[in-house]
């Protein structure tokens, strides 16, 4: 398969698609100085979102993660925030840090929390209640990355290890 390149001035970019924060979402990676042009898909001190309901996609995330890491760059450029200058720390750490959400979404499960919200009420305890609508997004995202891994069901709204 042919590399699609961009032109950026004198300089070529490669075109990667990473989705998961969106279907759509593209990463720009400049060979020659090992940088990626990452867009939406990290930042620097938080975390992003994957709007289930706008088609993102958190096992699509996770292997898109996997592709920046395998390119083992030296920089990253998200388009909010600060450079990150240790791609591997911070590609790793969000990984990581899904993973470990992940584990949270099957033990409110298993505790027998069943709905998107009782999950993520569950989860997020304390979490100011305006922001309780982008963590039930996330927790769907959870769960919809589970159920096509056959790691949870769902039958009307309600959902099961």
């Amino acid at each position: 398969m042919t590399a699609t390149v961009a032109r950026a001035g004198d300089e070529s970019l490669q075109v990667l698609h990473t989705p998961g924060h969106s279907p759509d979402h593209l990463a720009f990676w400049h060979q020659p100085t090992a940088t990626i042009f990452t867009g939406d898909l990290v930042t620097q001190g938080s975390s992003v979102m994957i709007h289930w309901s706008r088609g993102g996609d958190l096992g699509q995330y996770l292997a898109s993660l996997e592709r920046l890491l395998s390119l083992h760059p030296r920089r990253l450029l998200p388009a909010h925030g600060p450079a990150i200058d240790d791609p591997q720390l911070i590609l790793s750490g969000y990984i990581a840090h899904r993973l470990q959400r992940e584990q949270q979404v099957l033990e409110a499960l298993r505790r027998g929390h069943a709905t998107v919200q009782a999950i993520a009420e569950s989860i997020y305890d304390g979490l100011e209640p305006a922001l309780m609508p982008a963590a039930q997004e996330n927790v769907r995202a959870h769960l919809e990355k589970l159920k096509s891994e056959r790691g949870a069901a769902d039958e009307d709204g309600r959902w099961t290890v």
